[in-house]
């Protein structure tokens, strides 16, 4: 087994998650027998044990009320428009038909403008 692969498991294991609560899934006790000698593995749920700690001592933050009203806004307003523009977002703007548009103007233009100059010599 690879560390490429464990990597999905590790927050599961710094979460608590065992090979004795997946019996059926053997990939949880495949990452276990990884874990016991790679040393990578090993120093990665060490820092990320650590972090999981630190956090937890954290104060909880909640947010004002108003902003949850504006997270939900914000998603209502992109459930309106059509789906092309909530999977493109701002990617294309308004100039972009009208760049290519004029793209195809020039590129057809010299094709026959090439065309008529071979003719005339």
């Amino acid at each position: 087994m690879n560390c490429e692969h464990d990597d999905d498991l590790l927050d599961d294991y710094v979460d608590g998650v065992r090979a004795t609560d997946h019996v059926s899934d053997g990939r949880f006790a495949a990452f276990e027998q990884h874990l016991a000698g790679c040393v990578r593995c090993q120093a990665l749920v060490a820092d990320l044990t650590s972090i999981r700690l630190a956090a937890s001592t954290l104060d909880e933050h909640i947010p004002p009320p108003r902003l949850w009203a504006r997270i939900a806004s914000s998603v209502d307003e992109q459930q309106r428009r059509p789906w092309w523009q909530r999977q493109l977002g701002a990617t294309f703007s308004p100039w972009v038909p009208a760049a290519v548009a004029a793209s195809i103007t020039v590129l057809v233009s010299d094709f026959f403008l090439t065309k008529l100059f071979m003719i005339v010599t």
